[in-house]
């Protein structure tokens, strides 16, 4: 088991995988980049006209993507665990209505299931 992991390979509370957060870019690298920034550009658009198709599809991407942002991940969802009732809920979280969090069963699309 890695440290700050649980059995099922999640992180436990107030555990990151991450502590320290993103590495902060350097300024100088960062200004230095913002300076070669127009002449990239202007390169990736004459790449949009290569006779190499893949190269042009590579191109166009990229403007598009700084352009309307990249499109979504699509997400797969397995919608058969979402047709229960309240009560089937609060029976599959083993919930009694105290205050405390409920506890509950391992989840069949967790670390430690996918596993096995």
């Amino acid at each position: 088991m890695t440290a700050g992991r649980g059995p099922d390979g999640r992180f436990l509370p107030g555990k990151s995988g991450n502590p320290g957060g993103r590495t902060p870019v350097d300024p100088d690298v960062k200004q230095l980049a913002a300076q070669h920034g127009p002449r990239a550009f202007e390169r990736v658009v004459e790449l949009m006209g290569s006779k190499d198709e893949s190269i042009s599809l590579s191109a166009a991407k990229v403007i598009l993507d700084r352009a309307y942002g990249r499109t979504p991940e699509p997400l797969a969802i397995d919608l058969s665990l979402h047709n229960r009732t309240h009560e089937e809920w609060l029976e599959y979280l083993d919930y009694d209505g105290s205050s405390e969090s409920p506890v509950r069963p391992e989840y069949p699309y967790s670390a430690a299931a996918r596993s096995s």
